[in-house]
């Protein structure tokens, strides 16, 4: 029993104190400590109040955004494009202009449906003749009218029909005969200097 009331006695005395009680108090001040700066720090945020704390944070968190302007691009007018080739079978569907080919010259055969309206000397050579070719239209009118613009130039010309298959009329604006090459091409460079082309031929008979 003395032993007890021993013990008793020392567990009484003042001025001990647990070491756990004063860790715990200084992590409750600690946590008080911190909540209070973190909600300072919130509400400085979301106000947008620049003297507040937390207003510097913010502008920190914030990823700055740049306003990049989409140039504006400015279309031409529409307009009609512009015509580098000459659209030969839209604008003359029936003339059939074949223009010199330097150092050619085509032969063909004479039929008996080359009419002519007028009388054509009749080549002194029997072997063949020459010919200088200016039109071939699908209408007789246009290369009568074609004729008489070769006559006011000085230019003595005639019609050749032919009919292809009998499906189809042509009638040919020639020039000639001639029966030499040098004065067919004595005409053909008077014609190149009015801004007429003309296809030389070789008419061979059989």
């Amino acid at each position: 029993m003395p032993g007890m009331s021993q013990n008793r006695i020392q567990a009484r005395r003042p001025g001990t104190t647990s070491p756990w009680s004063a860790s715990g108090w200084l992590m409750l001040l600690i946590g008080i400590v911190l909540g209070a700066l973190a909600s300072g720090f919130y509400t400085g945020m979301r106000s947008g109040d620049p003297d507040r704390l937390g207003s510097g944070l913010k502008q920190l968190l914030e990823v700055p955004r740049v306003d990049v302007e989409t140039p504006m691009l400015t279309l031409p007018a529409d307009r009609a494009p512009a015509r580098t080739a000459f659209d030969f079978f839209t604008v003359l569907p029936d003339e059939r202009v074949i223009p010199e080919t330097a150092g050619s010259v085509e032969t063909e055969t004479a039929t008996d449906e080359t009419l002519n309206k007028e009388n054509v000397v009749k080549p002194k050579n029997s072997s063949g003749y020459y010919m200088l070719q200016v039109a071939s239209y699908t209408e007789e009118a246009k290369a009568d009218q074609l004729k008489v613009k070769l006559a006011k130039t000085g230019f003595a010309s005639s019609i050749q029909h032919i009919s292809v298959q009998g499906q189809s009329d042509f009638y040919r604006v020639r020039i000639g005969p001639f029966f030499s090459m040098p004065e067919l091409e004595q005409v053909n460079r008077q014609l190149t200097r009015k801004g007429i082309e003309a296809l030389p031929l070789k008419v061979s008979r059989p």
